[in-house]
């Protein structure tokens, strides 16, 4: 063979056909986890005076309402409690109020769950009672995750007989799980780049 010919193997067409491989599981992490960065980042820049109240009272607000909604015995604080809260969500973003209303409606789902028994051992009274505290609760405590950055919450909580080191914690645990979900939205997409075939 002369020096210059081309090698056999060098001119052969390439048929190279990977098989098909299934990659549901990557494609549906990757958008989870940039739907909750997204989410972490949209938090991070709400204005700081999206609400003029400091954090402390609202803190102690939201303390205080969950606290008379889980002692209140009938069903007037309640509605009561409610009603404000769907005059707060009417004035909030489409976003903020379908995220609200989820999480509520998600857990009050989860105390219906767990009380179903009781429909058939002391009436729909008690199971009513459960559902719709579950619900007030979870929804002020939406709509304060809403409208408040993190770092204004931990700030809040200084007025609480809460140690120093625990906010800190907390405060330092927000800003890396933000990271940590970053990294890992761009691992996820190199692995799926990087997968050719089964």
């Amino acid at each position: 063979m002369n020096g210059r010919e081309i090698p056999q193997w060098l001119s052969d067409a390439q048929r190279y056909e990977p098989r098909a491989d299934r990659d549901g599981f990557l494609d549906r992490t990757i958008l989870g986890l940039s739907a909750l960065c997204a989410r972490m980042a949209s938090s991070r820049e709400k204005p700081a005076d999206l609400v003029r109240v400091s954090p402390e009272i609202m803190i102690l607000s939201l303390l205080l309402v969950v606290l008379f909604i889980s002692l209140s015995r009938g069903f007037a604080f309640v509605s009561i409690v409610m009603a404000a809260e769907l005059a707060v969500l009417s004035s909030l973003d489409a976003e903020c109020i379908l995220r609200s209303l989820k999480t509520a409606a998600s857990a009050a789902a989860f105390a219906a769950c767990v009380m179903f028994p009781s429909l058939f051992l002391s009436g729909p009274a008690p199971f009513a009672a459960i559902t719709l505290k579950t619900y007030a609760s979870v929804t002020a405590l939406s709509i304060l995750s809403g409208v408040t950055r993190w770092d204004t919450l931990t700030e809040g909580m200084r007025i609480l007989p809460v140690p120093g080191i625990f906010i800190l914690v907390i405060d330092i645990t927000v800003r890396y799980i933000s990271l940590l979900g970053d990294l890992a939205v761009e691992m996820f997409r190199a692995l799926k780049l990087r997968s050719v075939g089964r």
